[in-house]
């Protein structure tokens, strides 16, 4: 009964009207603008599973039910998932729902925890805040119980503060864990050793203590986490010691705080309590262990995507959105040195080169896109990059501190005084950081300068003595590093240093081949183009300044243009923005008053907030506007509203990101893809049902509109029709309806679409070209421009995926009706286009008729890609030769040059099971030219026209018939010897040498005549021959050549030459070709 119970509810649960308002109680989501996150789908879902039942019964009728419908783990997740949902959104029953999680917890709350973690990694930036406080209720319950494992989800819980969350949620987050470690002190001494919990714990307050200032109204707070952290490096040092070297930054951070000082007294003084015979001279000596899981899932996500996936002229709008949203708060700083540390640990062994050389680019953006005022945390962010350097060892990754120096090659190519200042600071830090330590940690720098200059092949010197680093800084890098100055005797004198800025510059950096490309600056990396590089105008005016480190840190404040040195002058962009801003007051005047005062509004919100949920809604108001208005909007009207409305949104592909097209493509990348405001309208369209004329309408006319001033809004609507095909299949009808609006063939508009798509975005070109052929393959099967457009933009790996798409029956390129024509035109085409477009044909597997009616056309020295793939069709298909093709091919004009006819002739009888119907065919086609007189090249009877297949001449099919037994005769396979073997050929033959009117091409032809005389009298032998070895040896009735044959066999030698010169007449001349037959 169970069974069947959870059948109906899974089959009438999605029907229900109230899935996306039992969505909105978990997370913050807006029905009509965002695609809903799967996980949290999942758990509404499964939510529904129990509707009716644990929100309903008692207590006890609840758990014999929860008993009876988790029998297996797959079961029991969904249960879980349900249930989890009724505690973070019915607070009043949380006990209630707690103790139902522990009524099905007989897998050791396994698929309770697997579900907390979901959703503390995808939802958490999304959830309600209600929701969190009852997730920290929840935590603190599971603590309570001692649930097993639950330490390893709270790691995940901490890592959630160093996220997007906002700074008062993240401080009563912080509270909350911290409450749960001061009371529950005897459950932190009983986790297992090497808890990752508790090292997120260190880091993670470990800045927010630093990031509440002293004497705010978060005091407690401060203080709760002063005690866990106190707690655990107390009670827990050997956890703590794991972080190796990464737990001096954390007691250097918060050495002013007095129980951590005393903690710093006592690992100087009495080491003996932390189990360490040296101090902190043994953490010195561990290496420095930083665990990824400290930063929060989707600052990590967002990392890896601009340092693997984004080209350097695209990391800088990335940058900026990352920079916005994990470095606006008070924390932002700290945010800041965690990532850098993150980046500097961001390897594996089998990273691409362009991946290790876009960490230093990262670091370049956060290294100098620091906000005024922030001196002491550019020391700390300084500090953080240099650590590792100076407690290098053997056992240390040189990919760990290389990036550093990748950042200062960056720097001296667009701000020369941050490359000097830091450089600096590493020089002075050797001294400063702990005094007694001084000459090991110069030593350790010297072996990691040295490392480095392994790593880049021996070429480090060029950046060091580089003469665009303040001449007062390069003094102290040699006074700080002669040792390693030392080792490297072949130092170039200041005067013969590499220059940066020479465009003739020698390498300056250069990484040995086994590990990366060159990175020196004059290298063609797409990474590291630093000796191509201009210096840019801001960092010129830099330059002219004092290079001390304190004028540097004040125009330091300015957001960082990208290193590879491209640059949108800033006057460039206000021009534009005025000029755009002048046309709008121009077109707003033009509005009526209603529309005028929407559109206002419209603006003001595009002005005052970067938040595209605002401004979407803004537009969805100006829509809601313009169709709840009783007035007709006449077109001129409708017409001024698009223009004004593209100039204000703008197009989501401006600027140089490098595609819209979210990597991987998955449900909630797309929706963060249609988060602009314009989408709002593709929606509105897609969504209205084709009853609603008027609405429709008016949105196609609208799009239409704004196609004619923003050339993207069609292929971007195409973009959202193919996510959202899934939703509503009629929604491809919309895009008809907009080259109907604009009175352009949709062929047309489909060609444009895809060329534009293809300069802007080549991965949404291949993304959406296997849907136009599958949506819209009447039109664009049926279009040489369209294929011209695709076989010109794409690549190798997109021919792949596409031809996969045809293998696996999702698409269909071509139509017989119409792939003559389309082949047509594609002889005008480059040769790369050609060579793309019979990749497809070969794909489909076209049959050789449908180019019946091209072969004529095809001229080899002109269409040699055609003509080419024409020849590896009929190689690889089956071959079917029938009558029509080989009018066709013979109907081609001869020519000596020319062997198109011949190869196609050659490969169609290769088959010994078509060799015949070949032959047979040739034969026939020969007596009805006769038959009908049809003898001779020109016109009338004689002659038929060369265009007209049905009046092929005599003449032609000879002429290629001679050619054919100059090029092909007397090879191994002898194949073409059977053609004029063949019965009927030879009874063609036969009557051409009786018939008159075929003396003239007789005459023409006599090698051609002479050859196939030959080639019957061999067959007759052969036939003779095979008769007197089964006992015809005295037959009255042989013939001569029998006789001659039957002699040769008593051994009279005389006939053997005689043999061997018919032979040699197949290739002589046409005269004593005609002397021996007769």
């Amino acid at each position: 009964d169970s069974k069947k119970w959870w059948c109906s509810v899974v089959g009438g649960c999605l029907m229900d009207g109230s899935f996306a308002r039992r969505l909105g109680r978990l997370v913050i989501y807006r029905e009509r603008y965002d695609q809903p996150p799967e996980s949290a789908c999942s758990f509404v879902t499964n939510s529904l599973l129990l509707e009716g039942k644990v929100n309903v019964l008692s207590e006890k009728e609840t758990a014999d039910f929860l008993i009876s419908v988790t029998p297996d783990k797959d079961r029991r997740d969904q249960v879980a998932n349900g249930l989890l949902y009724y505690l973070l959104t019915d607070g009043v029953n949380f006990n209630k729902y707690f103790r139902c999680l522990s009524v099905i917890a007989n897998d050791q709350w396994y698929a309770t925890l697997c579900n907390v973690n979901m959703i503390l990694i995808e939802l958490w930036p999304k959830l309600h805040e209600s929701c969190r406080e009852l997730m920290f209720q929840f935590f603190r319950e599971a603590v309570k119980l001692n649930v097993p494992k639950i330490e390893n989800v709270i790691m995940n819980l901490v890592r959630t503060i160093n996220g997007s969350v906002d700074w008062n949620n993240k401080l009563r987050h912080a509270h909350a864990i911290a409450s749960i470690l001061n009371e529950n002190e005897a459950w932190v001494m009983g986790l297992k050793q090497g808890t990752f919990m508790l090292l997120n714990v260190l880091t993670t307050f470990g800045h927010l203590i630093i990031d509440i200032p002293i004497g705010s109204p978060f005091e407690n707070i401060r203080s709760a986490m002063i005690q866990s952290v106190v707690f655990i490096i107390r009670n827990r040092f050997g956890d703590a010691c794991i972080l190796g070297r990464e737990l001096l930054l954390v007691l250097m951070r918060l050495s002013k705080i007095p129980a951590i000082n005393a903690i710093w007294v006592d690992l100087i003084t009495t080491p003996s309590k932390f189990g360490l015979n040296d101090g902190i001279e043994d953490l010195f000596r561990q290496s420095a262990n930083f665990y990824g899981v400290r930063l929060s899932a989707e600052m990590i996500k967002k990392i890896e995507f601009i340092i693997c996936q984004c080209k350097p002229n695209t990391q800088d709008k990335h940058f900026e959105w990352f920079s916005n949203t994990f470095f606006r708060g008070p924390d932002g700083f700290s945010l800041r040195a965690e990532t850098i540390r993150y980046v500097l640990y961001f390897f594996k062994t089998d990273m691409p080169s362009h991946v290790l050389e876009a960490r230093s680019h990262f670091l370049y953006y956060l290294l100098t896109s620091f906000p005024p005022n922030s001196d002491i945390e550019q020391q700390w962010c300084k500090t953080v990059v240099w650590f590792d350097w100076l407690s290098y060892d053997p056992h240390t990754l040189v990919q760990y501190i290389e990036p550093v120096m990748g950042m200062v090659r960056l720097a001296l190519a667009n701000l020369p005084s941050k490359a000097s200042s830091m450089l600096e600071y590493l020089c002075k830090s050797i001294a400063f950081i702990y005094p007694p330590r001084t000459e090991l940690f110069r030593k350790c720098a010297n072996d990691a300068m040295q490392a480095v200059h392994d790593y880049y092949g021996g070429n480090l010197l060029g950046i060091l003595d580089s003469p665009r680093i303040d001449r007062a800084v390069r003094e102290l890098v040699r006074e700080t590093f002669a040792e390693y100055f030392a080792r490297n005797t072949q130092l170039p004198s200041p005067a013969a240093a590499p220059s940066i800025t020479s465009p003739t510059a020698p390498a300056a950096v250069q990484s040995p081949l086994a590990a990366r490309p060159a990175t020196a600056p004059a290298s063609n990396s797409n990474h590291a183009p630093v000796a191509k590089e201009k210096i840019r105008p801001k960092d010129r005016e830099k330059n002219k300044e004092n290079d001390r480190e304190d004028k540097e840190r004040v125009k330091s404040n300015k957001t960082p243009s990208p290193p590879n040195g491209t640059l949108i002058t800033s006057k460039l962009d206000e021009n534009k923005k005025k000029e755009r801003e002048k046309e709008i007051d121009e077109l707003m005047e033009q509005l009526r008053d209603d529309f005028r005062a929407t559109m206002m509004i419209l603006r003001e919100t595009f002005r005052e907030s970067e938040d595209d949920s605002e401004r979407g809604e803004a537009v969805q108001k100006l829509l809601q506007k313009l169709l709840e208005n009783e007035d007709s909007i006449d077109e001129e009207q409708l017409e001024i509203v698009a223009h004004c409305v593209q100039l204000v949104m703008g197009s989501p592909v401006e600027g140089n990101r490098r595609s819209i097209l979210p990597d991987p493509v998955t449900e909630d990348s797309l929706a963060d893809s249609f988060a602009h405001p314009l989408f709002i309208i593709f929606r509105n369209l897609c969504y209205t049902p084709d009853t609603d004329a008027t609405t429709r309408s008016l949105m196609v006319n609208m799009i239409a509109t704004m196609r004619d001033y923003d050339n993207t809004v069609t292929y971007l609507m195409l973009f959202f029709i193919k996510a959202n095909d899934g939703l509503s299949s009629d929604c491809i009808s919309c895009y008809r309806d907009v080259a109907r609006a604009r009175e352009e063939e949709i062929e047309t508009l489909i060609s444009a679409d895809l060329q534009q798509c293809a300069v802007d975005d080549d991965r949404l070109f291949a993304f959406l070209v296997p849907y136009v052929f599958q949506k819209l393959d009447v039109e664009a099967g049926a279009s040489a421009s369209v294929f011209s457009v695709v076989c010109a933009h794409i690549d190798a790996r997109q021919i792949m995926q596409l031809i996969g798409e045809i293998v696996r029956e999702n698409v269909t390129l071509f139509r017989k009706d119409s792939f003559a024509q389309i082949v047509s035109a594609s002889l005008e085409w480059p040769t790369t286009a050609q060579w793309a477009f019979w990749h497809l044909v070969h794909a489909e597997g076209i049959p050789g008729e449908w180019l019946i009616q091209l072969l004529p056309k095809l001229k080899s020295s002109q269409h040699a890609e055609a003509a080419a793939n024409v020849l590896l069709m009929l190689k690889r298909a089956d071959r079917d030769p029938n009558m029509n093709m080989l009018r066709a091919l013979f109907s081609r004009m001869p020519s000596s040059e020319d062997t198109f006819t011949i190869d196609c002739i050659k490969i169609l009888i290769e088959d010994p099971s078509t060799c015949k119907r070949v032959s047979d065919n040739v034969g026939n086609l020969l007596k009805k030219q006769m038959a009908a007189g049809d003898l001779h090249i020109g016109g009338g009877t004689k002659g038929a026209s060369k265009k007209s297949p049905q009046k092929l001449s005599m003449e032609q099919v000879l002429a290629h018939l001679e050619q054919f037994t100059q090029l092909c005769l007397m090879k191994e396979k002898k194949s073409a010897e059977q053609i004029f073997s063949n019965s009927t050929v030879l009874e063609a033959f036969m009557e051409a040498e009786k018939n008159d009117k075929v003396a003239p091409l007789r005459s023409k032809f006599a090698q051609l005549f002479a050859v196939v005389n030959i080639l019957r009298d061999e067959s007759r032998d052969k036939e003779q021959s095979s008769r007197t070895l089964r006992g015809n040896r005295g037959s009255g009735a042989s013939s001569s050549s029998s006789k001659t044959r039957h002699k040769e066999e008593d051994k009279d030698d005389d006939h053997v030459p005689k043999k061997k010169a018919r032979r040699v007449i197949t290739i002589g001349s046409s005269s004593s070709s005609s002397e021996d037959s007769d």
